[in-house]
């Protein structure tokens, strides 16, 4: 095959992203890369020994594959990138300048680069998951890195919620991965691990609980299933504490703005009150914005609960 073909094969194969040796075996000369990735030249080099055959702006794809070229060949993609690739929607606010960040073994000898952020690690993957066909590390690796660098505790809640919500990865493995990997920035993720231990599924229900345990509750079930009198199912709600039949909600607006999840969010209350349940409902803005006038309201239907209860 002539130079001229195997180079346009090769620039076809892997999104025209190409090493220098890669150039070479494909019968680019050094000296015709280094003209044409001149101050004049239509290429450009985008990171050492890593280029394109064009001028301008590249894909993120593009983006992608240029940082694994450059972290050689037991790159991966790692933190927020894994989290993208992984296909999570709650990922921190992209720094000023975003980044593709990348995971190779302790001694490559690679550094953090221009648009790449390296990750060096004693704890290598030896079979790294294909997203897209790129190699990116395990969905608990990728959310546990991600969080230790993000410094909003709602951002973590966010992701470790969702991750876990949409069946992308397991308590138990982001428990592991929380131990396995290292101390530092590990506070987020170790808390919201708690909290989805303890039943929470979601940030507005993370941040009604911070509100119960505040004034001093009894922590209540989360998510937790009620039964009607004949044994058959009446509604799952966010938070119940069941001897007391009160029920806290949190109410997301994303939510309410559908007519029929509003709706159906009626009827579910009117069936809980007539089942005899107290029920509250809080959007998590309000939560939010006025803990203390939430914890207020809570405490009065708690302890109002508690005196309808009968003496035993």
């Amino acid at each position: 095959m002539p130079s001229r073909d195997r180079f346009r094969a090769l620039c076809q194969a892997q999104d025209s992203v190409f090493t220098r040796a890669e150039a070479a075996a494909a019968g680019v000369s050094g000296d015709s890369l280094d003209r044409a990735a001149g101050l004049d030249g239509p290429w450009q080099r985008v990171l050492p020994r890593v280029y394109v055959p064009f001028l301008g702006g590249r894909s993120d794809r593009q983006q992608r594959v240029a940082a694994l070229k450059f972290g050689g060949p037991l790159a991966m993609l790692a933190g927020r990138t894994a989290v993208e690739a992984h296909g999570l929607r709650y990922v921190s606010r992209p720094e000023q300048q975003p980044r593709v960040h990348i995971l190779v073994p302790v001694g490559a000898s690679v550094r953090s680069r221009g648009f790449v952020a390296v990750l060096q690690t004693h704890r290598p993957e030896r079979r790294p998951v294909t997203h897209d066909g790129l190699p990116v590390c395990s969905a608990a690796r990728a959310v546990a890195d991600a969080s230790r660098r993000i410094t909003a505790l709602r951002d973590v809640r966010a992701l470790v919620a969702e991750s876990v919500q949409r069946g992308v990865t397991t308590i138990g493995r982001l428990e592991r991965e929380l131990r396995a990997g290292p101390s530092a920035g590990s506070r987020l993720l170790r808390r919201a691990l708690g909290e989805v231990d303890a039943g929470i599924r979601s940030v507005g229900e993370a941040e009604l609980r911070d509100v119960v345990l505040a004034a001093g509750l009894p922590e209540p079930e989360w998510n937790a299933v009620i039964l009607d009198d004949n044994g058959d199912f009446l509604a799952c709600v966010d938070a119940l504490w069941r001897g007391l039949r009160l029920v806290l909600e949190s109410d997301s607006v994303e939510y309410h703005l559908d007519p029929a999840g509003w709706a159906e969010t009626l009827r579910r209350h009117n069936r809980l009150l007539a089942a005899g349940y107290a029920v509250l409902h809080y959007p998590p803005s309000r939560v939010r914005r006025t803990p203390g006038e939430v914890s207020v309201e809570v405490l009065a239907a708690y302890a109002r609960a508690a005196r309808a209860v009968p003496a035993m």
